[in-house]
């Protein structure tokens, strides 16, 4: 949970998780998050060096079946 924390810090993130939700949200420190399949894995590795804070905090939550409500700039790989 700190190192999450401390990402969310560096990265300027703001995450709301609604009392009695328990979701995990590390963010993902590559592409190749559990589940996700070869071809999005590849095509993100294609266009981006690691995962941008959006798509790091978001696909980790995505992936539990959770809701997200994300806002970054353009081009940041929502």
């Amino acid at each position: 949970m700190e190192d999450a924390k401390a990402y969310f810090e560096e990265n300027k993130v703001k995450v709301h998780v609604p009392d009695g939700k328990d979701v995990d949200i590390t963010p993902a420190s590559s592409f190749k998050v559990e589940g996700f399949a070869k071809k999005i894995v590849k095509h993100c590795e294609g266009k981006f060096q690691t995962p941008t804070p959006i798509q790091a905090c978001c696909w980790p939550i995505l992936m539990q079946r959770g809701d997200v409500c994300g806002i970054a700039k353009t081009g940041s790989g929502k």
